[in-house]
């Protein structure tokens, strides 16, 4: 009997502790990524508490091209906000990247970039595509 107890009291406090909703997005993401003009790589893009982060690396023959930044984020339905505080590419720090972000199962989308009315040029736009890491 206490040892039913006990799973009641540690299921309910698990239910009480999920109700903070946490955005669907929290959590490593790893990209699908096509071969690029014969690019080939991933990246590992992570979310937490309000923070965003991303490291990568694509090769072609004997070259190899790193990526890296992240930094806070704001996400209002599929409208995502990221400022990039660090960066490989020393003129984005500092900027604001506006994205669409897409949630289908366990497939996330992230288009980019964004106008003023979170339009997204489809034929020009850069679409990222991620798996969830479980």
């Amino acid at each position: 009997m206490k040892k039913l107890i006990f799973c009641l009291v540690i299921a309910l406090a698990m239910m009480i502790l999920s109700c903070g909703k946490k955005p669907l997005i929290e959590g490593v993401w790893q990209g699908i990524t096509p071969d690029m003009e014969g690019w080939h790589g991933t990246v590992i893009k992570m979310w937490v508490d309000g923070y965003c982060s991303y490291l990568g690396e694509f090769r072609k023959d004997t070259a190899i091209y790193n990526i890296y930044g992240g930094g806070p984020y704001t996400l209002d339905g599929t409208h995502a906000l990221e400022t990039i505080l660090y960066n490989q590419n020393k003129e984005a720090i500092g900027t604001k990247a506006k994205m669409l972000y897409i949630i289908k199962g366990d497939t996330l989308i992230q288009m980019y970039p964004a106008d003023d009315n979170w339009n997204v040029d489809t034929t020009k736009c850069n679409i990222d595509k991620f798996v969830r890491v479980k």
